[in-house]
Order: structure tokens, then C-alpha cells, then sequence
């Protein structure tokens, strides 16, 4: 049990890791347009706004490969074997997403864009769609390796690559020497670039480390499997941004203050949210190779470090929030009003700490056996008939204002932990049926 808990935490951590730069990636183009214009910040925001969506759904799809591949890898396939099928996929959903996003950028004038920042949002589009290839190529690698249990290396790669978009983003846009000043457009090319380049690492080290060469031929029935696994993630996480979308939405339409407070608190909350992302992908490749050599043993073992492990780590972040409140919450705005409001929102964020870990690292459990269809339907019962609902009655009905909106997203989450507890233990009673030299 200790044994497990450590390895799951030592494979975790880099994973979290990787999660955390691929934010501060993000970071960069904000902080470089905030030198150009108050309007180039806000196209900024707005495009991300439009793009981000389809960006993270195409990442969903590729979410089911590490599960998948793990299993494989537990039931001996030799995973090198795998490599252009998967390399295959990660283009398919590059082509399909990359479509997915010009048909957007077709549409942008009619989306109610504000006309200020209508052009700059479409400059931006225009170039920053071509880095979903660089994107989802290194994504889907990045699946193939963390498969293997090699996770150092593609999450060292996107965190180095923080400081590099930085440096690349004031380079093309403010110039140097011989390197002309492109301005606003500068910032895309950067992302163009730093994707492109990851992308293109990721492949010379796997090609390195198989000699020079692609293993075995293309299997359509292991892009179908993957497809399979994938699409209720992808759909899972639009649901859950969508979500987040429109509550930011309604809580801006009480006042500046509130909307301000729940921007502090859902930015600190996202933060948070990706140690269990990070948890969840790592537990979920290695039920899946628990699962893939049919040791029920070593799954129970998995599963029960999981919860303490999660416990722990999420009890440690609520402690954080329940005493920093105030503290974290200054670091964002001057004004004692803000802090005031967006303490008492991270108060809330801290009760459900623990709830949202569980609902996330029960769904990576699940991922890993197979399971994505039954954590979709929860996430969308619990956010779209329970959280934006009763949200909505009591910020605005009942004059709560955003903490009634965060109040209606603990509830959820807390009832989306217990759904994915129940769906487990049913889950895995079928696991014992199948392999019934243990029980559970």
C-alpha cells in the first residue's frame, strides 16, 4: 500500500508538472500583449476565449491514447509497433480540429465581438490555429510516452519551453537587431513556433530511441479503440469549460465586483485543479496496466492509493486556501472590497477541494479500466442540471451574487464524487466477476 502511494506520487509529479507549464505557456502571450494595448490584451483574452474550446476538445481526444496504450502494453504488445498508428491519430485529430477552427474563424464576425477588438481577434486566429498541428503531435506523443511510464522528459520539454515562448513573443513582437518588429501578430507566430517545436523534438527523441525507424504498420481497429475511449473525454471537458463559461458569464452580469472576485478565485482554483488533473492521467495509465495484465491485486492496490493519496494532497490544498485565503487573494487586486469577496469565494473553493479531487482522480481510475461514457453523464447531470441551475437561482434569484454560484458548483461536485464512487465500485464487482481469483 505505502509501496504503491509512492509510486503513484513520484509518477504523478512530473505529469502535474508538465499541466502547470502548459498553463504558464499561456501566460506568455498575456503578459507580452499587455506591453502592446490595453486592446491587444483584450483581443487576447477574447480569442482565447473563442479558440480555447476547440483547442482543449481536440485534446480530449487524444486523453484516451496513455490509458489505452497502457492496457496494450500490460497485455505484452510491443508498443514501438503502435507508434505510427498513433502518430496517425494525432494527425486525424489535428486535421479535423484545425478545420473545426477555421470554420470559427469564418464565423468570428457574427459572434458579437466588439468591433475595437474585432480585427485583432481575427488577426490573431488567423495565425494561431496553424500551432493545433505542432499541438496535438506533441500531445499525442507526449500519450505514447507517459504509456511507457516515461513521463520526464516530454513534461521537462514544456516547461522549458515557458521561458523560451516568453523570450520568442518579445522577440517577434518588439524586435531585435536583425529580427524585425512584428507586433501584435508576433504573438501567434510565437505560439506557431514553440508548438512546432515541440512537436518536432518529441518526434527525433522517439525516432532516436527506436533507431531511425517506424515499427509495424498502421492498426485502424486501435484508432478505432482510441476514438472510442477518447470522445466522451473531449465531450466531458467542452461540458466542463462551457460550464465555467457561462457561470463567469452570469456572475459579470451582477457587477464588476463580483465579477472580479470570481476571476481571482477561479484563476487560483484552476491552478489548484491541475495537481488532480495531473494525478488522474498518471493513475489512469497505471490501472490501465494493471487491468491490461489482469492483476486485480495490484488494481486494488492502485485504487486505494489512489484515495489516500488524493486525500491527502487535497486536504493539503483545502488547508492552503482555509489560511492563505486573504493573502492569495491581494496578490490579484488592491482593492480591500475584491479581497474581501474573493476571500470568502476561496473559502468555498476549500470545502469542495476534496470532492473535486475525488471526481477527477475516480474518473482517471475509471479511464483506465475503460469507463468514459458514465463519468460524461455525470459531469453532465451534475453541471447542467444541478450546478448552472441552482446557480442561477441563488446568485441571482436569491441575491448571493457569485458565492451563490460557487455554493452550486460544491454541491456538484461533491454529488459528482459520490456518482463516480458508486460507478467504480460497480465497476470494478464486474472486474471480479471477470478475473474471479480475487475479490474486492
Amino acid at each position: 500500500m505505502n509501496k504503491a502511494i509512492v509510486e503513484l506520487a513520484l509518477f504523478s509529479l512530473p505529469i502535474i508538472l508538465g499541466q502547470l507549464s502548459q498553463m504558464l505557456i499561456g501566460t506568455g502571450d498575456t503578459l507580452v500583449a499587455g506591453r502592446i494595448s490595453t486592446e491587444a490584451l483584450g483581443a487576447i483574452g477574447v480569442a482565447n476565449g473563442v479558440i480555447s474550446p476547440v483547442l482543449v476538445m481536440g485534446f480530449g481526444f487524444l486523453a484516451g491514447l496513455s490509458p489505452l496504450l497502457s492496457k496494450k502494453r500490460g497485455q505484452g504488445v510491443e508498443l514501438e509497433r503502435l507508434l505510427p498508428s498513433t502518430l496517425l491519430y494525432s494527425l486525424m485529430v489535428s486535421m479535423v480540429f484545425f478545420l473545426l477552427s477555421l470554420l470559427l474563424l469564418s464565423i468570428s464576425d457574427y459572434l458579437g465581438i466588439a468591433p475595437v477588438l474585432l480585427p485583432l481577434v481575427k488577426k490573431y486566429l488567423t495565425f494561431y490555429i496553424w500551432s493545433f498541428w505542432g499541438a496535438y503531435i506533441y500531445m499525442g506523443l507526449k500519450e505514447f510516452l507517459q504509456a511507457k511510464e516515461q513521463t520526464i522528459f516530454a513534461n521537462s520539454l514544456a516547461l522549458g519551453m515557458v521561458a523560451l515562448n516568453i523570450s520568442v513573443n518579445f522577440l517577434l513582437v518588439f524586435g531585435y537587431h536583425w529580427v524585425p518588429a512584428l507586433g501584435f501578430v508576433g504573438i501567434p507566430i510565437a505560439s506557431i513556433i514553440i508548438r512546432t517545436l515541440m512537436a518536432i523534438i518529441m518526434i527525433t527523441v522517439i525516432l532516436r530511441r527506436s533507431g531511425w525507424r517506424l515499427q509495424g504498420e498502421i492498426d485502424y481497429q486501435f484508432i478505432k479503440e482510441a476514438f472510442k475511449l477518447s470522445y466522451p473525454i473531449a465531450f466531458t471537458i467542452v461540458l466542463e469549460v462551457a460550464a465555467f463559461g457561462l457561470i463567469s458569464l452570469f456572475i459579470g452580469q451582477i457587477n464588476s465586483l463580483e465579477a472580479a472576485a470570481h476571476n481571482i478565485a477561479i484563476t487560483l482554483a484552476g491552478v489548484a485543479f491541475m495537481i488532480p488533473l495531473g494525478m488522474a492521467s498518471a493513475v489512469a495509465v497505471k490501472v490501465g496496466h494493471a487491468y491490461g495484465r489482469q492483476s486485480l491485486a495490484d488494481l486494488r492496490g492502485l485504487i486505494n492509493a489512489n484515495y489516500v493519496l488524493t486525500t491527502i494532497i487535497m486536504s493539503l490544498l483545502a488547508l492552503i486556501f482555509i489560511t492563505l485565503a486573504p493573502a492569495l487573494s491581494s496578490l490579484f487586486s488592491p482593492e480591500q472590497s475584491v479581497v474581501t469577496l474573493a476571500t470568502k469565494l476561496l473559502l468555498i473553493i476549500a470545502i469542495f477541494q476534496l470532492a473535486d479531487g475525488l471526481h477527477v482522480t475516480q474518473a482517471g481510475v475509471l479511464r483506465g479500466l475503460g469507463v468514459t461514457r458514465a463519468p460524461f453523464i455525470v459531469s453532465l447531470l451534475c453541471y447542467g442540471a444541478l450546478s448552472i441551475p441552482l446557480g442561477l437561482f441563488l446568485g441571482h434569484h436569491q441575491g448571493m451574487g457569485a458565492q451563490g454560484f460557487w455554493i452550486s458548483l460544491a454541491l456538484a461536485l461533491n454529488l459528482a464524487g459520490i456518482s463516480l464512487f458508486v460507478i467504480l465500485r460497480l465497476t470494478m464487482k464486474r472486474v471480479c466477476q471477470y478475473f474471479p481469483s480475487v475479490k474486492l
